[in-house]
Parts: structure tokens; sequence; C-alpha cells
């Protein structure tokens, strides 16, 4: 596939590595088509490609589409409680010392506050930076990429809300030319299965050369 590929898939859903640049959506009608040439069927007659909470096109990582019409509903309930966990690997600008809690409103396009929470756990750090998890609910377009600059951890690479100097530095010094912004690891517990789904998805090679 052009834009991702499948590191996970049964009857209910599909889990891919989605490349920075292409939105979840795309990425949908490209399963659509695969999953058309796979079984020589209509979609639209036999599949229900769904996607669950699309990940920022910006970056990359793991994204889940259901499949049917049951496993859907469950997995939009659950993502709304704890039974379904998302974490992103980011270089953030700043020293990240100790787990942080990034919660208040953010406004939406029509000026209305929505709820934010954004939770940050250091990974290591490198005096001017810090690798870290960032974990976001109910992690809407753009959530933790607004939140951290608000409290000035930028995301390097990030040329919407981050900081022009550092991005340009990380692309002159490593070639970065995106941001460092990757679903690393999710993990869903849904009551159609008999166990916990863990999904792990490497950082792509160039991020992990930064």
């Amino acid at each position: 596939m052009k834009n991702f590929k499948i590191i996970y898939r049964d009857r209910n859903l599909i889990a891919i590595d989605k490349l920075p640049g292409v939105s979840a959506h795309e990425c949908g009608e490209e399963l659509s088509k695969f999953l058309t040439l796979t079984y020589q069927k209509k979609v639209s007659n036999n599949f229900f490609v769904s996607v669950l909470a699309p990940l920022d096109p910006a970056a990359s990582g793991i994204q889940v589409f259901g499949l049917n019409t049951e496993i859907i509903r469950e997995l939009e309930k659950a993502w709304l409680t704890n039974r379904i966990k998302r974490e992103f690997l980011a270089l953030l600008k700043g020293d990240l010392a100790e787990n942080e809690q990034l919660q208040f409103p953010l406004k939406d396009k029509q000026g209305n506050e929505q709820a934010a929470l954004t939770n940050l756990e250091p990974i290591k750090n490198f005096g001017m930076t810090t690798l870290a998890k960032v974990m976001s609910k109910p992690d809407f377009r753009h959530q933790a990429r607004r939140q951290l600059s608000r409290r000035h951890y930028y995301v390097i690479g990030d040329r919407k809300f981050g900081q022009k100097a550092w991005n340009d530095l990380f692309e002159l010094q490593f070639n970065l030319k995106r941001i460092f912004l990757h679903a690393s690891y999710m993990k869903l517990d849904l009551k159609s299965y008999n166990r916990s789904l863990e999904l792990h998805c490497a950082l792509p090679t160039e991020l992990e050369t930064v």
C-alpha cells in the first residue's frame, strides 16, 4: 500500500502504520480498495471501513479501523473510557524532568471550549530536548500539539504550532522534514475479545536516527 502498511488484522478490525502527511480518511479509502481487490467483492456490501480517533495527518503510526457495525460501536464507546489507550512518542523542546499533566480547555472552530487532557512521561532527556510519551483524551485534531505549544513544550518539526528556529535546526542537522510525533503503542480492552489487544509500531527510520 502507498500510504501505510498493515500491522494487525482480524475479522473485526485492521490496524495500520500510517505515513506522515496523509490523513486517516485517505488511508481508509485506500484500505477499502485493497479489501475490494483482495475479496473481489464490493466493500460497501461486505465491509464497513470506519476510522477510530483519526491521527493527526502530520503524525505517523498506529491507526485503527473497524470492519463491521458491531465493532465500530464498541470502539467508539470504549474510546471515551480507559479501555482504549494510545501512546505517542514525541521529541519536545525543553527539559521535562517528571510526569506532567496538561488539563485545560481548547476552543474549536466555532469558538466553543472543549475539555482536553494530555499526559506527558519523559523517556530520555537530552538537556535542551526531551523524548517523551504523550497521551491525550479525547485526542481531537491537533489537541496534543496545541496543549504542548501553550506550555512551551514545542514538538520538534511542528511547523504549525512549533518553533521555527528549532525546526530549522533539526532539519539542517538531521534532515528532519516532518514532525517528531509517532503513535507507537495502543492497547484495546474490548468486550468482544477475550484478551487485551496490544499493538506496537516502531519509530520510522527518519525519527530513529535523530
